[in-house]
């Protein structure tokens, strides 16, 4: 019987393993699928990444300087005006500018990104061509969107972390585990509440 008792226990500790390691795969999927995001939807180049330390900083976030914030808030009240006014080859000049002056502001970037791309369907609407013979915008602003500042990817990350950091106690002991799913959903709490 302790026979049976022992194989049961390396059993259900062996399942336990396997679907911690499922757990660990799935969390460094999510992040890796976050900052595949980020690298391909951000309006930076990535041209100067080298090593994984430099891939490291670049997710960092980075602080505008005043000057090109200010630029680019100009720029994207020009680029406005030229649109209102029908001139959609100089809205997309100059959104476009903004962008680059200010690559890495997440909202000059994302109002550039959605203007630039209305004004370059506007100028196609006419029956010109498309002035960037780019990408979509609209694609690369929602897949920046889902990127390292998307906050699902945290919550997701957390869920599936919770069983790692409070493990389920054994069952044999009375009232443990109603108590432990309770601190386990207060320990919750309060990390989603630290994360916004």
């Amino acid at each position: 019987r302790s026979s049976k008792l022992s194989s049961s226990n390396t059993a259900s500790s062996l399942a336990s393993r396997r679907k911690n390691l499922i757990r660990v795969g799935e969390i460094a999927l999510d992040a890796l699928g976050a900052i595949a995001f980020e690298l391909y939807g951000r309006p930076k180049d990535v041209e100067n990444v080298k090593n994984p330390v430099d891939l490291f900083k670049s997710l960092l976030p980075e602080k505008t300087p005043e000057s090109a914030r200010e630029n680019g808030i100009r720029l994207l009240e020009s680029a406005k005006e030229a649109s209102a006014a029908g001139d959609y080859k100089l809205a997309v000049k100059l959104y476009t500018e903004a962008l680059e002056g200010a690559p890495m502001n997440w909202k000059i970037s994302q109002a550039a990104l959605e203007g630039r791309d209305i004004a370059r369907r506007s100028v196609m609407s006419s029956g010109e061509k498309d002035p960037m013979e780019a990408p979509n915008d609209s694609v690369k602003q929602w897949i920046w969107g889902r990127g390292l500042r998307w906050p699902f990817h945290y919550l997701i990350i957390l869920a599936l972390a919770q069983p790692l950091i409070f493990p389920d106690p054994p069952l044999d002991v009375q009232g443990t585990k109603e108590r432990a799913s309770l601190g386990k959903a207060k320990a919750s709490k309060q990390i989603v509440i630290g994360l916004s």
